[in-house]
C-alpha cells in the first residue's frame, strides 16, 4: 500500500508543478531574463557592434522570448493582436539598428520592456502553467 501512496504523490507533485512555477513568477522572471538580454542589444549598439547587437537581438527573441514559450503564453493568455504587437516590437528594434537610430532603439527598448513586465505579471496572475500548452492540446 505505501508504494502506491508514494506513487500517487509523486504524480500529483509533478502535476501541480507548472501552476507552481506560474504562481512563483516564472512569467516574471522570464520578462526581466528576455528584459536584461534587451538591455545587452541596447549596449552593443551603442558602442558600436551592431553585428554582436543583431544577433544579441536574435537570441532575444528566439533564444529567450520564444524559446521560454512567453510568446505562446501571450498568444494563448492575452491575446494574438498582443503577441503580434510584442513580436513588433523586436522587429523595430532591428529596423532602428538598421537606421542607426540610437535613441529610437533605446525608446522601442524601453516600450518592449515595459510590454514583457505587463505581460509577465498578468501571465502570472491568470497561473498561467510554464509549459503552456500540454502535450496533444
Amino acid at each position: 500500500m505505501m508504494p502506491i501512496r508514494l506513487i500517487t504523490l509523486a504524480v500529483v507533485a509533478a502535476l501541480s508543478l507548472g501552476t507552481a512555477q506560474a504562481a512563483d513568477g516564472h512569467w516574471q522572471g522570464v520578462a526581466t531574463t528576455v528584459a536584461g538580454a534587451i538591455d545587452g542589444v541596447v549596449a552593443h549598439f551603442e558602442a558600436g557592434d551592431d553585428k554582436s547587437a543583431r544577433a544579441a537581438l536574435t537570441e532575444a527573441y528566439f533564444g529567450r522570448f520564444e524559446d521560454s514559450k512567453m510568446e505562446a503564453a501571450v498568444r494563448k493568455e492575452i491575446g494574438k493582436d498582443r503577441a503580434v504587437e510584442v513580436e513588433g516590437m523586436f522587429s523595430d528594434i532591428r529596423k532602428a539598428m538598421k537606421a542607426g537610430d540610437g535613441a529610437e532603439v533605446r525608446r522601442i527598448a524601453s516600450q518592449l520592456k515595459a510590454a514583457l513586465k505587463t505581460d509577465g505579471q498578468a501571465l502570472d496572475a491568470a497561473k498561467v502553467s510554464a509549459d503552456v500548452y500540454e502535450v496533444n492540446q
